[in-house]
């Protein structure tokens, strides 16, 4: 077993230590389903923040990318990219019109 928790001693927070997984002759580690657990709980705290921070940075990120006045580049589809994606429509209708009639 090995000893990974952290020790705590604040108010009212008993010490902690608990024997978390078991290492082979080679030094792999594992870990049964209780271990996981254990350790889900142990780190849960620093998950959800993490968590958050992922939400919050996303969401500076758009408001960068919005708010950019620099940025004056506006895609524009060709002409024969419209031609192309017509001939695609018309095909693929034409497939379902068919398929609907042999059924």
């Amino acid at each position: 077993m090995i000893d990974h928790a952290p020790e705590i001693e604040r108010e009212g927070l008993e010490k902690m230590s608990t024997k978390i997984g078991r290492i082979n002759s080679h030094g792999d580690i594992f870990f049964d389903i209780g271990d996981l657990a254990t350790i889900q709980r142990k780190f849960k705290l620093l998950n959800n923040n993490r968590c958050q921070y992922e939400i919050y940075r996303k969401s500076t990120k758009k408001k960068k990318q919005t708010k950019d006045p620099e940025c004056t580049f506006r895609p524009k589809i060709s002409q024969k990219s419209r031609e192309v994606a017509q001939k695609i429509r018309n095909h693929a209708e034409r497939f379902a019109r068919a398929s609907s009639t042999l059924s």
